[in-house]
């Protein structure tokens, strides 16, 4: 093989090397624009969920603020409701034996001795808020005798109808 043999087989060899370099560069080109792609395709979606969530969050938002407002206005129509029952048991009280006893619970409780020598305890918890109203009555140390709430308007019942029994 002469010189201009050699020169030429490299020259070709090269050529050859350079081709298959820019095929190999080419396909990495199209992985990388092909990758590109997918990360577009995937970032538009993920800012549609995004922006769906936050959409979400806003109408959470809206609809916590809403509850609250309610719930405010419900606590406030049941502390009424409180006050206006601590008003009556104020004035039962004033009419018949009747104290202020600690309770286990954070309210103190008010208890009617409401009949003619029976043993009946009524008695209902008092927001504290309210114990103004109840400043004519004195303490007392007496034990809950076990009447439950069903009994309690059972025998108001009673008395009411004029069975004093």
């Amino acid at each position: 093989m002469t010189d201009e043999d050699i020169g030429f087989q490299r020259a070709m060899e090269a050529l050859h090397y350079q081709t298959n370099r820019g095929d190999k560069l080419q396909e990495s080109i199209g992985r990388v624009v092909a990758q590109r792609r997918k990360l577009q395709s995937d970032n538009r979606i993920l800012r549609q969920r995004v922006l769906g969530l936050e959409q979400m969050l806003k109408r959470s938002e809206m609809d916590n603020k809403s509850t609250l407002r309610q719930n405010k206005t419900l606590k406030e129509k049941l502390d009424g409701a409180y006050t206006e029952r601590a008003h009556l048991v104020a004035l039962i009280s004033s009419a018949c034996k009747a104290g202020i006893r600690e309770s286990w619970r954070e309210w103190p409780v008010v208890v009617l001795y409401p009949v003619n020598g029976k043993t009946w305890q009524w008695s209902w918890h008092i927001n504290p808020r309210d114990m103004p109203l109840f400043s004519h009555l004195p303490k007392i140390e007496d034990e809950w005798d076990g009447t439950t709430t069903d009994e309690k308007y059972r025998q108001m019942d009673q008395l009411t109808k004029g069975d004093r029994g």
